[in-house]
This record gives C-alpha cells, structure tokens and sequence, in this order.
C-alpha cells in the first residue's frame, strides 16, 4: 500500500514510563559562520515522543568542545 505524506501511519507505543531513551548528538561547523548544530530525539518505546534541533549559539574551536 503507498502512502502520501500526510497519510503515513504514526506508530507510537511505550514500553513502560520507566523506559525513557534520548539521543543527543552535534556536529562541528555546520553553519557558514562556524557554529555548529546540535539535535535530539526522544522516546518510550516504538515511535519518537519528542525532537529537537538548533544552531548552537556560540563559536567552537574544535568538535569535542562542539559536543560538550
């Protein structure tokens, strides 16, 4: 079955409210005036609960400092 954008199904499940996973990661002079970006998502289980994703607001001088 083929699906529009708008009519993909959203699959969300918790496998419990003890079981909250983040990932975090960032990358090193993304943006043309060296900053770099910084993203994270969230979930309970099966499905993404919660996203996030910004330009960072400071200069950094190497990607391990990008990181931190």
């Amino acid at each position: 079955m083929q699906y529009t954008v708008y009519e993909v199904p959203r699959i969300i499940s918790a496998t419990g409210l003890d079981c909250l996973e983040t990932w975090v990661d960032a990358s090193y002079a993304t943006h043309g005036d060296m900053r770099g970006h910084t993203g994270a998502v969230s979930t309970l289980g099966k499905g993404v609960v919660h996203t996030k994703s910004s330009k960072q607001k400071m200069n950094t001088k190497s990607s391990t400092e990008t990181e931190v």
